[in-house]
């Protein structure tokens, strides 16, 4: 019997004896609730963009520069949220984040004055920052303890979460729900559930290290953080920009547009479900080949195709294409020798997190000087290029 096996069935044996409250299935439960409202608080964002450009006159320009807001509070967040969990535990660090995230989201649904936008903008990008890698190495630290891989399924919670708010507030939307009412009852609710969940946590050792958080990466990780940072960049334009550019391209209505990001998030989702049979079947040095060609082409094809049958299947294409690339990275980021798991987990992290905020306002800038279309073609040469990046990690993957 393989020690993964022994492990789950370790696990097994105890969840007979102990119950479904064990701490494992408490714990494991309120990451998972974690990883699935910040992914549903990031995708909520994306239906929310249009009413917000159209509500306050923005031009995409202008758009560019709330989302830097966005950015510059995501990058605090992630430097602050290890010493959150390190000095108020991990608990009351999620619980902090969680329920601020959910409050600014709801602040930006209620359509603040523009003089407000960006301190709304500010807190939300704060929080989304401080509960995404505090999540990861919440999640890190149960894969430690209980020698079990959990981070794949934790990304896939992500996806999870992305998909219920686009799905749910597309249909409120659709049904002529004001997009205030559409993110205020679900997010509310899901938040409850997660702040009772993140209650239950029962970690009281150290989950942090004494070593520095963020520490500058090095060896490999240099180049699993510029992966996870394009890759990243890559979601960060389909959730701000996928809905005007389908407005652009074809005739889809406004309450319909979010239908796209829903198509990516979706393939995303069965993507990191499927991925540890995936890894098997092809490796991790082919299984991430494999996504960065197939984002290139489905980028190129969003670029120049003005069909919507076309868009929807690269929008298709890109969601399976960059599915497990980003929990991979993290995977390696932890296995190596160069700096502590910890330093490694939490440098990726924040690249590739920073990068999703700040990506959609360079594509943003890029549009306004040289239209939507062009930005996406030159995000396209971007993540082409690193194929020569991932051979310099092949040892690494193989």
């Amino acid at each position: 019997m393989s020690s993964t096996n022994i492990k789950v069935s370790a696990y097994v044996s105890s969840r007979k004896q102990e119950g479904a409250k064990s701490p494992y299935y408490l714990e494991v439960m309120a990451a998972r609730l974690s990883f699935f409202l910040a992914g549903f608080s990031i995708a909520a964002w994306a239906p929310l963009v249009p009413y917000l450009k159209s509500a306050l006159n923005l031009s995409h320009l202008e758009l560019s520069h709330a989302i830097l807001f966005m950015s510059g509070g995501s990058l605090i967040g992630m430097l602050v949220i290890g010493f959150l969990i390190k000095h108020l535990s991990v608990k009351w660090a999620l619980l902090l984040a969680s329920l601020t995230l959910t409050l600014a989201l709801i602040s930006l649904a209620s359509m603040p004055k523009e003089y407000l936008l960006n301190s709304c903008i500010l807190v939300f990008g704060f929080t989304l920052g401080a509960l995404e890698v505090g999540s990861n190495i919440f999640g890190a630290h149960l894969e430690k303890r209980y020698q079990l891989n959990l981070l794949s399924g934790l990304h896939g919670c992500y996806s999870l979460g992305e998909i219920l708010a686009l799905a749910i507030i597309t249909v409120m939307l659709v049904s002529h729900v004001s997009i205030f009412v559409a993110i205020l009852a679900p997010a509310s609710a899901l938040c409850l559930i997660t702040l009772i969940s993140q209650l239950k946590i029962k970690t009281t050792g150290q989950v942090v290290g004494d070593e520095k958080l963020l520490a500058l990466p090095r060896g490999s990780v240099i180049y699993l953080a510029l992966i996870a940072a394009l890759i990243y960049m890559v979601e960060g334009s389909m959730l701000d920009w996928s809905s005007l550019l389908l407005l652009e391209k074809t005739e889809i209505s406004r309450e319909l547009s979010a239908t796209g990001y829903i198509v990516v998030v979706s393939m995303m989702a069965a993507g990191r479900f499927m991925g540890a049979h995936l890894i098997k079947v092809v490796g991790l040095f082919k299984l991430l080949l494999l996504g960065i060609l197939s984002t290139t082409l489905a980028l190129i094809i969003l670029s120049l195709s003005s069909s919507m049958i076309l868009s929807y299947l690269a929008l298709a294409l890109l969601g399976l294409a960059i599915a497990n690339i980003m929990p991979v990275a993290l995977s390696v980021a932890a296995k190596q020798k160069s700096m502590s798991a910890t330093a490694a987990i939490s440098a990726v992290s924040t690249a590739g997190y920073l990068a999703l905020i700040l990506g959609p306002a360079l594509i943003g800038t890029i549009a306004e000087y040289f239209s939507l279309d062009n930005a996406f073609l030159c995000l396209a040469s971007l993540i082409a290029a690193l194929v020569l990046v991932l051979l310099k990690i092949k040892e690494h993957l193989c």
